[in-house]
């Protein structure tokens, strides 16, 4: 996810939440379930990542891990 709050699967852009819901339930029935990962760097917006969050638990996915990048120090 960017700053600016767009989504990614991969490198692809997710256009709409019901693309997200839809790729993340297709995820939600494999056996085991795989963990989503969300990415964002220090300056990504809790409204965008609770829209992820959402979309995860309405999809049926049990485990989500946040992953933050920082920016290297001194740069």
């Amino acid at each position: 996810m960017t700053r600016e709050g767009e989504i990614f699967w991969g490198l692809a852009l997710i256009k709409s939440p019901e693309e997200l819901v839809r790729r993340l339930k297709a995820e939600s029935t494999r056996d085991p379930q795989p963990e989503v990962s969300i990415r964002g760097d220090e300056a990504s917006r809790y409204e965008a990542i609770d829209r992820v969050v959402q979309a995860c638990r309405r999809a049926g996915i049990t485990k989500v891990g946040f992953v933050i990048e920082t920016a290297a120090r001194g740069h």
